[in-house]
């Protein structure tokens, strides 16, 4: 009789680990990928104009000291990784100084190359009031682009300060894709 007891009581157990077992392993049959996504765009920026177009690797810059005046020389560089055929994106210069305006600027020219070009086109003159907006202290130029896979744009700009225009600037690049 104890056979039987033992029996009845052991079956029970064995049937709902069995059941446990398989619900377990049902659950179980999980497959887990983990992607890690990155910005599209390649963005850099470098002292000085270029003579020849090529993406600059520097994220940050120190200038030389300049005085009222003189001319901020910077390069600032997009390569499109993405690999959508197309895409719209704005193109955001920020420059950064307490008290900022456009009015700190003589002149704002820059030249650019895009795509696979081996030289940059014409140098062109910024229309102050209409490109460069105040936002207390600093201010933003941007505008919109398009660019295609493995396309790069590469801008050197050269900001003409007013005598008056004292302080410490800083000149910072993004771009933002337009849904």
């Amino acid at each position: 009789m104890n056979k039987k007891k033992l029996l009845l009581v052991l079956l029970p157990l064995l049937a709902v680990t069995l059941v446990s077992a398989l619900v377990v392993n049902y659950l179980s049959n999980t497959a887990t990928a983990v992607v890690e996504v990155k910005s599209p765009f390649e963005v850099g920026i470098a002292a000085g104009n270029q003579g020849t177009p090529s993406m600059p690797s520097l994220q940050t810059v120190s200038l030389t000291a300049l005085y009222g005046g003189d001319t901020i020389r910077v390069t600032a560089g997009f390569h499109y990784l993405g690999n959508e055929p197309t895409i719209n994106v704005i193109q955001k210069y920020t420059i950064n100084n307490t008290g900022i305006s456009c009015n700190d600027f003589e002149s704002i020219k820059w030249t650019t190359c895009t795509g696979s070009c081996g030289s940059f086109g014409s140098e062109q003159t910024l229309d102050l009031a209409t490109w460069c907006k105040d936002w207390g202290d600093y201010l933003i130029i941007s505008y919109p682009n398009t660019y295609d896979v493995g396309e790069y744009n590469v801008d050197n700009f050269a900001l003409k300060l007013k005598p008056a225009a004292l302080g410490t600037y800083s000149f910072s690049a993004q771009i933002v894709p337009v849904e």
